[in-house]
């Protein structure tokens, strides 16, 4: 009798200790999730700014040439090391794109029919804010997080958005 009773004392012991060693490497796990996903939200808010100021600077110069273009995001590139691209869509088509090499399938690619959800193209035009989206397939070859940034020229009707 005495050696059943420490044999279910022993397994009693034995599940509590595990239960609380799984609940310490769960929580654990959660916080070191946790610090990765703020870091990675730091990291896309950050890049989004530095966009942003270049969004700005092209409502200021609409006619954005190509070498003019290439210049300007070259700097954002310095400064936002995570992006792989940014596009400039007029009209919602991509007419500019940095860097070119690599990413010529995306030049003139519509995005409203190819790559924008209806919902998403409404979003953009009426709210003025960053869309989000992805992962989406892109044109170029595999997949991506894409933000669009709506940029608001002085002429009417007149749109774009940033494809980073």
């Amino acid at each position: 009798m005495v050696l059943i009773l420490m044999v279910s004392v022993a397994i009693t012991v034995d599940r509590v200790s595990t239960e609380r060693i799984r609940t310490e490497v769960r929580q654990e796990w959660h916080a070191k999730i946790d610090d990765l996903a703020l870091d990675l939200q730091g990291r896309i808010l950050q890049n989004i700014k530095t966009v942003w100021g270049l969004a700005a600077g092209v409502s200021v110069e609409p006619k954005l040439g190509e070498a003019r273009f290439q210049e300007l995001t070259a700097d954002i590139f310095r400064l936002a090391t995570e992006l792989r691209n940014i596009g400039l869509a007029p009209d919602f088509v991509i007419n500019n794109i940095y860097p070119l090499e690599g990413n010529e399938a995306a030049i003139g690619l519509d995005l409203r029919t190819q790559s924008l959800p209806a919902e998403q193209v409404l979003m953009l035009m009426e709210t003025e804010r960053a869309v989000f989206s992805g992962p989406v397939n892109l044109v170029q070859g595999g997949q991506g997080l894409a933000a669009r940034i709506p940029i608001l020229s002085p002429a009417p009707m007149s749109s774009g958005a940033w494809f980073p």
